[in-house]
């Protein structure tokens, strides 16, 4: 979603794709390696590994800032 961008960027294009999922109440699949973003974003988060998928709530949970 976010690999070759600095953090500033990264941090606008979150709060653009949130504005939007909320004016249309809209799902968001998102794609990363960035597991600190997606546990700041996300309401859930997949983890997938060798082991297989693991399954969380996210602890940021919509209720802090992604940057």
């Amino acid at each position: 979603m976010t690999t070759m961008l600095d953090a500033a960027t990264t941090a606008m294009l979150v709060v653009v794709i949130r504005t939007y999922q909320d004016r249309v109440c809209a799902g968001v699949l998102a794609i990363s390696h960035d597991t600190v973003l997606l546990n700041r974003w996300a309401d859930q988060v997949l983890h997938l590994s060798a082991t297989g998928i693991h399954a969380g709530r996210s602890k940021g949970a919509r209720s802090q800032n992604p940057d």
